[in-house]
């Protein structure tokens, strides 16, 4: 693993709660903070120079800034491709297509990675080049399998469209949980446990029933009552609020690819 920040430490979370054995070699450019997560998960080993992250056909997640990606040290890549090893790139905005251009002739994967990692949830998006045979696919899938949701997508608009969601989204939930639990005005851990337990549990049926929010809606809301006028105040306020959420993002995900893009 290349970088040691957030992403890292919910990888290595993960990859404890999963139980997953294989050794792990970390590297960080500022030492200090690789031996800091040491401290936590023993098990890894720090290297103190990147290319001592890499054996022979190996995975190689890069989790630095966006900014970083399409820099990588020549004596670095070309020892991924000496050692028949994989290139799995976690950033957002750096799209599959920039990544071969850079690196010829290196198999690459990319992922979206989430904060879920840590629990062994989320869902992580992938694609690859076509110099990742089935093989290598069908062991990457397995191992990352472990530790939540794995889907392949079938391009890099799906990355955009999806990731806004599996990325971002434990941010942007927990600021809705948030806004709600202030406007309501909770005043215990009792009543925060409520709210939080009843979205919970409200989503775990919708899951284990496969219906539709509507219908849900539907067996509780009952002519005139409370249920009722909670949800059409919804609809007159949120109603085509999301929509500007979205573009907004958009709007973010096209500014950071240009600004890396030109660099």
């Amino acid at each position: 693993i290349y970088g040691a920040g957030h992403l890292t430490k919910s990888l290595l979370k993960g990859i404890e709660f999963a139980n997953i054995r294989y050794p792990i070699f970390l590297y960080n450019r500022t030492i200090e903070r690789a031996y800091k997560l040491k401290e936590e998960f023993h098990r890894i080993n720090t290297v103190e120079c990147e290319n001592d992250l890499i054996q022979d056909n190996s995975f190689v997640f890069i989790i630095i800034p966006p900014s970083e990606v399409l820099g990588l040290p020549n004596h670095f890549t070309d020892k991924i491709r000496r050692t028949n090893s994989i290139l799995i790139s976690c950033a957002n905005y750096v799209t599959l297509s920039n990544l071969s251009i850079q690196y010829p002739d290196i198999k690459i994967i990319r992922i979206l990675p989430n904060v879920l990692w840590q629990i062994g949830c989320g869902t992580t998006l992938y694609l690859l080049n076509d110099k990742v045979d089935s093989n290598e696919k069908e062991l990457f899938v397995k191992l990352l399998a472990e530790i939540g949701e794995i889907v392949e997508v079938q391009n890099e608009d799906d990355f955009d469209r999806f990731g806004k969601i599996t990325t971002s989204g434990p941010g942007v939930f927990s600021k809705l949980t948030d806004l709600f639990l202030n406007e309501l005005d909770e005043r215990s851990e009792i009543e925060r446990e409520i709210v939080i337990k009843t979205f919970l549990s409200t989503l775990n049926y919708a899951i284990k029933s496969k219906k539709d929010f509507s219908e849900i809606i539907k067996e509780v809301a009952n002519k005139g009552g409370l249920t009722e006028c909670a949800v059409n105040e919804l609809n007159n306020q949120l109603t085509g609020k999301f929509d500007k959420v979205f573009a907004a993002m958009d709007r973010k995900i096209i500014e950071k690819r240009q600004q890396i893009e030109k660099q």
